[in-house]
C-alpha cells in the first residue's frame, strides 16, 4: 500500500524515491520476495517507476557502512540505568548519506527485545551494523522479555532513539498499528511522536489485562511466517502453567513456525491462561 502511495505522492516530485529493507541481521529478500512485500512485481516496478529502486540493507559488509557516531560508555549506563556501561559504535547503512530525507515506514506492534517495533528501531537495528545490533539485544537479553514486551519506554529503546539522532538528515516517520489485511491507525510525524502514538493504539488492540495482571500477547497469527527465529510452544504448555502460576512469567509471545498450523498452540495456551486465572478467582 505504501509503496504505491508514496510513487504517486512524491515519487513524481523528487529526483530519486528509493527503498531500503530494514532487515537487520535477517536474510535479504529476493525479487520475488521484495514484489510479494510491495505488492508489485519487479519488471512491473522498474516500468512504472523508473526512479525507484528497492535495496537490502548489507549489515555484514563493512563497506556498505558508515559510522555515523559512538554512544559514550557514560552515556549507556545513564540510558540503561547501569545494566550496560560500554562504548557503542553507531554504524548505519552508507546509503542513506545520498538522500535529502529519509521516511521510516513499517508497522508497531509489541516486540520481545524493544518493546515495541516501529519508529527508529528500523533505523537501528534495521539498517545498521553488527556492534550496534549486538549490543541492544545483549541489552533486551539482560532486561529479558518478560519486562520488555508491551512496555514503551524500555532500555533498548532509549538506546534506538539515542543512536537515531546521530543521523544528520531530517526523518519522517509513518508508523501503521495493522492486524492481518486491516489498517487500524496510522501516524505520521516524528519517530518518537508518531510512534508513540501508534504504540498506544497497539496496545489496546494487542495487550489483554486480567484479574490476575496477565497479558497474552498472540504474534504471527495471519501475518507472513517467522523463518530464522523461531519459538516452538507445543511442549512448553506445562512450563508456561507452572510459570505463570508462580508468577515468574507475565507475558506469552506465540510466534508461528514457518508452515505451521499455530490454531493448537494458541488455544492450548489460551486455555492455561484461562485455568490460571479461575484458579486465582
Amino acid at each position: 500500500m505504501l509503496f504505491r502511495l508514496l510513487n504517486i505522492l512524491v515519487g513524481e516530485r523528487v529526483a530519486r524515491l528509493d527503498f531500503m529493507i530494514a532487515l537487520g541481521t535477517h536474510k535479504a529478500m529476493s525479487d520475488d520476495a521484495i514484489g510479494r512485500l510491495v505488492g508489485m512485481p519487479d519488471a512491473e516496478r522498474k516500468s512504472r517507476y523508473p526512479n525507484t529502486s528497492i535495496f537490502n540493507h548489507e549489515w555484514e559488509r563493512p563497506e556498505a557502512l558508515a559510522r555515523f557516531g559512538t554512544l559514550g560508555a557514560a552515556d549507556v549506563e545513564k540510558l540503561t540505568d547501569g545494566l550496560l556501561a560500554e562504548e557503542i559504535p553507531i554504524d548505519l547503512n552508507r546509503r542513506i548519506l545520498d538522500y535529502d530525507e529519509l521516511i521510516i515506514c513499517g508497522p508497531v506492534f509489541p516486540h520481545e527485545v524493544a518493546g515495541f517495533s516501529g519508529g527508529a528501531k528500523y533505523i537501528v537495528p534495521g539498517i545498521a551494523g553488527p556492534g550496534v545490533i549486538d549490543a541492544t539485544h545483549w541489552l533486551g537479553a539482560l532486561v529479558s522479555s518478560m519486562k520488555t514486551i508491551g512496555v514503551k519506554d524500555t532500555a533498548v529503546r532509549r538506546v534506538i532513539n539515542r543512536a537515531a539522532e546521530l543521523v544528520p538528515k531530517p526523518i519522517t516517520c509513518i508508523a501503521m498499528v495493522v492486524r492481518g489485511d486491516e489498517l487500524h491507525g496510522l501516524w505520521v510525524g516524528g519517530y518518537e511522536d508518531a510512534w508513540s502514538m501508534a504504540a498506544d493504539l497497539s496496545a489496546e488492540l494487542e495487550i489483554i489485562d486480567t484479574a490476575v495482571t496477565l497479558s497474552l500477547a498472540a504474534q504471527g497469527l495471519g501475518v507472513a511466517p517467522v523463518t530464522d527465529m523461531m519459538i516452538g510452544l507445543n511442549s512448553s504448555v506445562p512450563i508456561i502453567r507452572i510459570a505463570l502460576r508462580q508468577e515468574i512469567m507475565r507475558t506469552v509471545v506465540l510466534i508461528r513456525p514457518e508452515g505451521s498450523d499455530a490454531r493448537p498452540t494458541v488455544r492450548a495456551v489460551t486455555e492455561t491462561v484461562q485455568e490460571v486465572i479461575r484458579a486465582d478467582t
